[in-house]
């Protein structure tokens, strides 16, 4: 396993920048071989998982307006067997590709308008693209790409010695899907865009034409003011969301 990581600081206009890298690698010179027995023709597959990423924040204004961001990626290339014990079959067995990747990055800014008035904004990305094993010959496996965003808009205001308003609106977006593999992430593969077929006692099951889909967003408005006075506090708002779509699934 190699890492490396690195912290940095600069101070611009009298402004200071903090910074953060980070790399982290393992590949199939640490990884366990995928299967119980060595298959002569690929003794050592191919793995690889790549993780890396970095961290900025500091003021944009001094005193007034700061930022945060940062940002994540996961690239694994790694690989899963098919091993069929039944001599009629044992053809079929075989290493295949299972590729995982995913990114993350979120994006805050905060402003001090005045002494009674501060507000934020943060945006956030969460998405994934993988072709992984379930079970079964490859043509039975799923590919699952997905995408979520989120960002949310905060204002918290001072009404006086007692007084205290905080106003959140977020906006939530989803977007994956389950489907069958293709051509593409699986070439030379037995059964792929066939219904789903199983030859009983032998452990084959080979392709499967079914697909989910989420989408889906929710809208989320709260609004509370909170009140103290002595020993006394009361809080009161509003609190509404509106969600909209949801799962759909579809099989041949």
């Amino acid at each position: 396993t190699d890492g490396a990581a690195v912290n940095v600081t600069t101070r611009t206009g009298g402004n200071e920048l903090h910074g953060t890298g980070f790399y982290f690698l393992r590949d199939h010179a640490l990884a366990a071989y995928p299967a119980l027995n060595r298959d002569p023709a690929n003794p050592d597959p191919f793995f690889q998982r790549r993780q890396f990423g970095f961290g900025l924040g500091g003021p944009i204004r001094r005193d007034r307006f700061f930022f945060f961001g940062n940002y994540e990626r996961n690239e694994q290339r790694a690989v899963g067997t098919t091993t069929l014990l039944v001599p009629e079959f044992a053809h079929l067995n075989r290493i295949s590709p299972s590729p995982f990747f995913n990114t993350q990055l979120s994006l805050r800014l905060d402003g001090r308008f005045s002494n009674r008035h501060t507000a934020f904004v943060r945006y956030s990305h969460d998405g994934i693209r993988a072709y992984g094993q379930a079970r079964g010959y490859p043509s039975s496996w799923l590919r699952q790409p997905a995408w979520a965003d989120q960002s949310i808009l905060g204002l918290t205001s001072v009404f006086g010695d007692t007084m205290v308003n905080d106003l959140r609106f977020s906006y939530f977006y989803i977007n994956s899907r389950v489907a069958s593999v293709t051509e593409q992430e699986c070439p030379g593969c037995l059964g792929v865009g066939a219904p789903s077929i199983t030859v009983a006692q032998t452990g084959l099951s080979l392709g499967g034409s079914a697909t989910q889909l989420t989408l889906a967003r929710r809208f989320h408005l709260n609004d509370y003011v909170t009140w103290q006075r002595a020993t006394h506090r009361m809080q009161f708002g509003v609190d509404w969301e509106y969600n909209r779509g949801g799962t759909l699934n579809l099989s041949n």
